[in-house]
This record gives C-alpha cells, sequence and structure tokens, in this order.
C-alpha cells in the first residue's frame, strides 16, 4: 500500500492529487489521456515509484476507479 498522504504528479512535474487511507490515490486535473504518475512520500528514489494511467477525459465529471501497481 501507497503511504496515506503521499504526494502524486503527473509526467510534467505538476501535482495532481494525494493517497488517502487503504492505498487509494485521488487524482483530478490530469491533462493527458495516458500517461504516468510518480507518487512520492519522501526524499530518494526509494520513497517513489510509478504507474502508467489510461483515463477517459470526456467522462472527466464522473469518478472513475482503477487499480494499479505502483513500482
Amino acid at each position: 500500500l501507497l503511504p496515506m498522504a503521499s504526494e502524486a504528479y503527473d509526467e510534467q512535474g505538476q501535482f495532481v492529487g494525494y493517497v488517502v487511507q487503504n492505498g487509494v490515490l485521488f487524482a483530478g486535473g490530469l491533462q493527458q489521456p495516458k500517461g504516468t504518475i510518480k507518487v512520492s512520500w519522501g526524499n530518494g528514489e526509494q520513497n517513489q515509484c510509478h504507474f502508467d494511467y489510461s483515463v477517459n477525459l470526456d467522462n472527466a465529471t464522473q469518478m472513475q476507479q482503477y487499480e494499479k501497481v505502483c513500482q
């Protein structure tokens, strides 16, 4: 599980969301329908991971849920 309060950033380094309880990431403001999100919870590579995403931006007002492995 990702640590609570971890921060998530898109490929351009823009903040997109926080991790809440149970390792759930709430992300918003994604500008691209596909890309990579980096999650960090401290300094150094040992305190970060990333995953690829693909979302439907045409349905941006609806909550979308996906399960991902952050590596």
